[in-house]
């Protein structure tokens, strides 16, 4: 069984330059890393334009999961292809369109990743919650 990753900023940011050096030709400036709480949104980009030289970058990944490497790395190269059809050529890449799949099927060759459209959440490892209970104990017992 494959082991599996919860992900934090940490993490993000290093994959996050390893693939920016060796996909994007380090094209990309560092982002914001942020761990979400959502069940449904794993991964997402955001880009606001806020004035010249000023800009927000953002790239979240749900924290609800554990995620094998290789899960890891699609969702974030995902969000990556997203960051850099937006900063790098203007495009506007949210709906997945021809240009954005065009790069992700090269990318999905050319390097063994699985970045489509949507996620089939089936594969992933939701982080179970505690139960009220447990959670005292854990506090009143450490």
């Amino acid at each position: 069984m494959e082991e599996r990753i919860t992900p934090n900023a940490n993490i993000l940011e290093n994959l996050f330059n390893l693939y920016n050096m060796q996909l994007f030709d380090f094209s990309l400036e560092t982002p914001t890393f942020i761990i979400n709480n959502s069940k449904t949104i794993i991964g997402n980009f955001r880009y606001e334009y806020i004035g010249q030289n000023d800009n927000s970058i953002v790239i979240e990944i749900s924290g609800r999961y554990r995620y094998t490497m290789y899960q890891l790395l699609s969702i974030l190269i995902h969000e990556m292809l997203h960051y850099y059809l937006s900063a790098v050529y203007h495009l506007n890449t949210a709906n997945h369109d021809k240009i954005f799949m065009d790069m992700a099927d090269k990318l999905n060759e050319s390097n063994d990743f699985h970045i489509t459209p949507t996620i089939d959440l089936t594969d992933y490892e939701r982080i179970k919650s505690k139960s009220s209970m447990n959670k005292l104990c854990d506090w009143l017992f450490g």
